[in-house]
Parts: C-alpha cells; sequence; structure tokens
C-alpha cells in the first residue's frame, strides 16, 4: 500500500512511475528499461536495496537511486550513501519531502545527460576521418580500449593524428 501511495504522490506531481513487488521484479523492469531515478525500499524479499543498487549501478551507472526504509538508523543512511546511493528517505516519508527528492534526482539526472550529450558534440568537432582498412583497424580497436582502463600510449611522428586518436579514447 505505500508503495502505491507513492506512486500516487508522483503521478499527482505529473511524475510518471513504475513499481514492483520486490526487488527482484524491479530489476527486471529496469533490465527492461533502464530509468534515469529508481526508488527503492531497503527491505524488500528477494533482493534488497542494496543488492538492487549495485545492480542497477552494474547496469547503468549514472542511474540515481533513492532509498527509502522504516529502518532508517543513521548507520544505514550512511551505508547506503557509501554504497552510491543519491539520498536517503526515512519511513515515514512526508510526501511533500518525497516528491522534492525524487524531482531533484530527475533534475540532476536531466542535467548530468544534457552534459554528456554536450561534452560529445564538443568533441565533434575534431571529427576523425578515416579512409584506409589498416586506419579503420586501428581506431576500431582503440574504440574497445576507450572503455576499458587500459593505459594506451601513442606513438607516432608529427602530424599523424595522435591528438586526436587520444581525444577520441579519453
Amino acid at each position: 500500500s505505500f508503495r502505491e501511495v507513492m506512486r500516487f504522490h508522483l503521478a499527482d506531481a505529473g511524475i510518471g512511475a513504475d513499481v514492483a513487488e520486490n526487488g527482484r521484479q524491479g530489476l527486471e523492469l529496469f533490465r527492461r528499461h533502464p530509468y534515469s531515478v529508481v526508488v527503492t525500499d531497503l527491505k524488500m524479499p528477494q533482493l534488497d536495496g542494496l543488492g538492487l543498487m549495485q545492480q542497477v549501478h552494474v547496469l547503468q551507472p549514472d542511474t540515481l537511486v533513492i532509498v527509502i526504509t522504516a529502518f532508517g538508523d543513521v548507520e544505514t543512511a550512511v551505508e547506503a550513501m557509501k554504497r552510491g546511493a543519491y539520498d536517503f528517505i526515512p519511513k515515514p516519508a512526508d510526501r511533500g519531502h518525497f516528491v522534492l527528492v525524487v524531482k531533484r534526482a530527475m533534475e540532476h539526472a536531466a542535467l548530468r545527460s544534457e552534459v554528456h550529450a554536450l561534452r560529445a558534440e564538443g568533441s565533434g568537432a575534431k571529427e576523425l576521418l578515416v579512409v584506409s582498412p589498416a586506419m579503420t583497424q586501428l581506431v576500431e580497436g582503440l574504440d574497445r580500449v576507450a572503455t576499458s582502463e587500459a593505459v594506451v600510449l601513442l606513438w607516432g611522428e608529427s602530424g599523424t593524428g595522435k591528438e586526436l586518436l587520444a581525444h577520441r579514447i579519453h
């Protein structure tokens, strides 16, 4: 009933929300639609809130997770925040505070997304033109390396495009 009341409060504020009965169902919903904000209870059957938050961050590191719980002592809040929670709300949650925290998280997620888009747009000014098959293969390899934590050394003569490749990797 608490879940439905909170969904109603969000809908009343113009925020659409999907709901799940437990952590596993919530994770399945998230896999089908990677939300920018997730609100989770701490104590749930099958998968608790901290476990759900961990899985969500593996799938989509930028997703903001708000933890809400009746077991709201300071140690639990600190642990949730250490593990990457955006915010922690103790139950019983005040309607206004709950909606405000969710709106603030949504705004934060939207701004973060906009920053990523602007950075990508800004880096597009240095477009890399690839013609030869060897260069195509090199760029494909660098794109794979760019998603890892590997250290890359670019070596070559002046004017061969090392700086453009470094920007692409970065």
